[in-house]
């Protein structure tokens, strides 16, 4: 990953991961994971709540970009030398195709607009330019139009080369006519899809995720020790998982020393003192969850 775009995920815990614009162009991360073929950072953006289809200043999304590279790549390896198909830049590139390929898919299943594009080719069109199957059969899955025409006029199914490539290609346009999107999978990564998943309701917080608090520890290892405790629910209008509950328990729990302090008679201005920051540090956290 290019030093410019690299970045301590725990910045990002207060931010909304879209609106993160890197470089000239408005880069986002998730534009440059779908660029540089990293599925780590991938998962963990749309995890933040990363806008799927953010543009950049060009109006290219993280889909398109995506693709965009895999063609180049592909391109250049196929015109690669036989002398230099051993060698380790050769083999980056092939890894580094199959994983933009894969950033590719799960941006897809999680609902990107399949045909929107900045006025050049669409989804559909650079998956057959590479003739990668399994990219074209999920943006046909997932509603992608066979029958675009591209700047050079011409449909998807022109950009194959072969005659078995295109009855291929027309098998899967009548196979999906009428398609159904599938059922998006929850970007929590708990292996449900989203309509089983948090779309249900609120689910806790995960203990092992870097507290809302901002203090650099674990949920588990801050608030969550003094019961104040997070839930995430999926916000429809915004699609992304926020922070939408925080449940209080006892200001004693919270606060262990408050046991110890005696408010029957007369009272220090020290403990004064120390009851109004408790109280303060949970105002903070009512403002930030706004």
């Amino acid at each position: 990953m290019p030093p410019d775009v690299m970045i301590n995920i725990a910045t990002l815990v207060p931010t909304r991961a879209c609106a993160l614009r890197l470089g000239e162009k408005g880069q986002t991360l998730l534009r440059a994971a779908a660029q540089q073929g990293e599925p780590s950072l991938a998962l963990e953006m749309i995890r933040l709540g990363a806008c799927i289809d953010y543009p950049d200043t060009e109006l290219t999304t993280p889909l398109v970009l995506g693709l965009t590279h895999l063609v180049v790549l592909t391109a250049v390896a196929a015109e690669c030398p036989a002398q230099l198909s051993r060698s380790e830049d050769y083999h980056r590139s092939k890894r580094r195709v199959i994983r933009i390929a894969w950033v590719c898919k799960l941006i897809i299943e999680q609902h990107a607009d399949v045909n929107k594009t900045d006025g050049d080719y669409a989804p559909l069109d650079l998956a057959c330019k590479v003739e990668h199957w399994n990219l074209i059969t999920l943006l046909l899955e997932h509603g992608a139009n066979p029958e675009r025409r591209g700047p050079d006029g011409l449909q998807a199914v022109n950009r194959l080369t072969a005659t078995g490539s295109k009855t291929r290609f027309l098998g899967l346009v009548r196979k999906n006519s009428n398609p159904v999107r599938p059922a998006k999978p929850c970007p929590c990564w708990s292996g449900k899809l989203l309509d089983e998943c948090h779309a249900l309701g609120p689910k806790p917080y995960p203990s092992v995720f870097l507290c809302r608090s901002v203090s650099g520890k674990l949920h588990g290892n801050c608030r969550l020790q003094r019961n104040v405790s997070f839930q995430e629910v999926w916000y429809k209008p915004k699609q992304a998982l926020v922070t939408t509950q925080r449940s209080y328990g006892d200001p004693r729990e919270l606060c262990p020393q408050m046991s110890q302090w005696d408010f029957s008679g007369s009272t220090s201005a020290f403990d004064i003192w120390r009851s109004y920051t408790v109280v303060l540090d949970l105002a903070r956290h009512e403002v930030w969850l706004r």
